[in-house]
């Protein structure tokens, strides 16, 4: 007897092949915390297969998170050219500081952050591509200048090196 557990439910099936099992698994809503008990396999011919199928979850928690990062990135910044999509998508370890970013942005900025935009920038004669985080305020320049420092020192700062290589803030003053 096989079983097949989520977090919601268990299903109980007499399956006698792993291509009956992988049926079973991929027809079933995929949950995030599916356990799969083989009584009929020995554990050196069932490791494969529940290899690929953690495999597979793994890819569609990543998916999922991707996409509901990138969604909640629409709803709190001005995507100024299509590149930036793609730029996320290949570089997607800057999803959740662009949050954070945008969190600490408003915290420091306050009401003074009119718009919040990411634009991709790409050289390709010094082969240097970035992304920009632009803060555009109304404020007089010095006072959005030192905003952006206190934003320097309180949070930029302490992101890991390897994010500041693809990822720049800067400010736009714009009139009201």
């Amino acid at each position: 007897m096989t079983v097949l557990e989520s977090d919601r439910s268990r299903h109980l099936f007499d399956i006698s092949s792993k291509d009956e099992l992988w049926f079973y698994m991929s027809t079933l809503p995929r949950k995030w915390g599916i356990q799969v008990s083989l009584a009929n396999y020995t554990a050196s011919s069932a490791m494969p297969f529940l290899a690929k199928i953690e495999r597979e979850i793994l890819e569609e928690k990543r998916r999922s998170a991707f996409l509901t990062a990138s969604y909640r990135l629409k709803r709190r910044f001005t995507i100024k050219n299509v590149e930036v999509e793609q730029f996320l998508s290949k570089h997607s370890e800057i999803l959740f500081p662009l949050l954070e970013a945008s969190e600490e942005i408003n915290r420091i900025f306050s009401r003074n952050a009119d718009e919040l935009c990411l634009s991709f920038e790409r050289d390709p004669e010094e082969d240097f591509e970035t992304l920009f985080v632009v803060i555009k305020t109304s404020l007089p320049s010095e006072k959005a200048l030192e905003l952006l420092e206190k934003f320097d020192e309180e949070w930029w700062l302490n992101i890991d090196n390897e994010i500041k290589r693809i990822l720049q803030v800067d400010i736009e003053v714009v009139s009201r």
